[in-house]
């Protein structure tokens, strides 16, 4: 019987199968890619949190993307984050080190970027899993094959130990594709979905006894993780699969019958579940997507399953079945050290969003958007002048220390030097549109004197 338990989400990567939806400072864990309405983060959360305690384990460069993305959706988990990336081995040793001192007994890691179209069998699944750790195993979901894919890696089945419970005799990385027609004939393989539930203790001896460099580097870790940054500069960077589950000869698989599961790894995959209305004229099979499908007309002429994915600031034009080719694309796009491979034109704030309307050397209008009570940092700029007018919802806003409140239609100018604060002082959300007019408007302009969310 599990006494303690804890599932932690691995929230990071850059997500560039998905470019240019996914960039390295938003990748495709905050995006809606099924259309259900919420971030694919959002909805793992969510599938958890009937098991009990959901932890997310991301990055210090996505903690504030990853907060904002969660309360957005009214999700109150609690976030963790490494220093930098370092694979998955350093990110499921970090966890499992914490639950071990708090004395969870179970945990579960999971990817935060999976589709899952039957939560109920899934937390069935989890359940027996948790069941078979909690015995001090170390267990793996499998998924069963529907396709021949050279994408994923394969876990060749050995024995049956319980009803529903198979062991692992190997594991076997991506194969080409008449080996994976092969391994699916032979029906004793299932897909590796990379979700591990374990004794908390027994991958502790894993780690011990497999990458024994890293354990020690980790157990070093202060009880107030003071020097976390110093460790992991240390750390090795390598994919827990061929760190550690490769390795183990008593690893065992819950076999997930059907539970719907997609990795979302492809914009094929996302356009069989997500596209707006298109017109095709002498052509059929084609998609488009939008970061907002609402916006555009968009037709067709003479060709055939293509899908045209559609940013403000890209445009990825694929045929279908060439989705491998765009790593070859964001390879060039990466030597010519383009942006569009980092950010949006958007960004998360801890007390919203904004979204770059326009840019030119001479002035930039934002669209900021400030959740309710949450109010920026009380700051100035010495290069530029600010303009902002309030589209939506009850502003309070600050000019050197007087506040004045302003309503939809009313606007208010904001000096170079001048002490100002915006304060969403309203129930809903609060829409205003910055126009910026100077010499230079990077985000480095600022000189903060107070912040709600301690930044400098």
């Amino acid at each position: 019987m599990v006494t303690s338990w804890q599932a932690v989400v691995l929230s990071g990567g850059a997500g560039t199968r998905l470019w240019p939806f996914s960039r390295k400072q938003y990748p495709k864990q905050f995006l809606d890619l099924t259309g259900s309405g919420h971030a694919l983060l959002v909805d793992t959360v969510l599938r958890l949190a009937p098991l009990g305690e959901v932890q997310v384990l991301t990055s210090a460069d996505l903690k504030v993307s990853t907060e904002s993305v969660l309360e957005r959706d009214g999700i109150r988990a609690s976030v963790i984050t490494e220093p930098c990336a370092k694979n998955t081995a350093a990110a499921v040793a970090y966890a499992t080190l914490r639950a071990k001192r708090a004395g969870t007994q179970v945990l579960g890691v999971f990817p935060a970027d999976h589709e899952i179209k039957q939560p109920e069998e899934f937390r069935r699944q989890v359940t027996l899993a948790m069941e078979r750790a909690a015995l001090g195993k170390v267990v793996t979901l499998g998924i069963e094959p529907t396709v021949p894919s050279p994408a994923f890696g394969y876990l060749a089945l050995g024995d049956e130990l319980a009803s529903g419970v198979r062991s692992v005799s190997r594991f076997i990385e991506k194969p080409s594709v008449d080996r994976a027609v092969d391994l699916i004939a032979s029906g004793s393989v299932v897909w590796n979905a990379g979700v591990f539930i374990f004794s908390v203790d027994a991958m502790a001896q894993a780690f011990a006894q497999h990458m024994p460099e890293l354990w020690r580097a980790m157990e070093g870790l202060a009880i107030d993780e003071s020097n976390l940054a110093e460790i992991y500069a240390g750390l090795e960077s390598i994919a827990i699969d061929f760190g550690v589950m490769e390795r183990m000869t008593d690893l065992e698989c819950v076999i997930a019958t059907d539970v719907g599961w997609s990795d979302l790894g492809s914009w094929e995959d996302v356009a069989e579940r997500r596209t707006s209305e298109v017109i095709s004229v002498e052509g059929d099979g084609n998609a488009y997507l939008g970061m907002d499908v609402t916006k555009k007309q968009v037709v067709f002429v003479g060709l055939d399953d293509v899908v045209a994915v559609d940013t403000p600031d890209a445009l990825l034009v694929l045929k279908k079945g060439h989705g491998q080719g765009l790593r070859e694309a964001v390879k060039h796009l990466d030597g010519k050290d383009s942006a569009t491979l980092i950010s949006h034109v958007f960004e998360e704030r801890p007390w919203g969003r904004f979204e770059v309307l326009h840019d030119s050397p001479h002035y930039k209008v934002k669209n900021l958007i400030l959740l309710p009570g949450k109010r920026i940092s009380y700051q100035r700029h010495k290069l530029r002048t600010e303009q902002w007018t309030v589209v939506a919802g009850r502003a309070l806003v600050t000019l050197d220390g007087v506040d004045t409140i302003y309503e939809p239609g009313q606007m208010v100018r904001i000096e170079q030097g001048t002490k100002h604060r915006l304060h969403n002082a309203g129930e809903d959300k609060l829409t205003v549109v910055e126009v910026q007019f100077g010499t230079y408007f990077g985000e480095d302009d600022i000189e903060r004197f107070d912040d709600d969310f301690g930044r400098k």
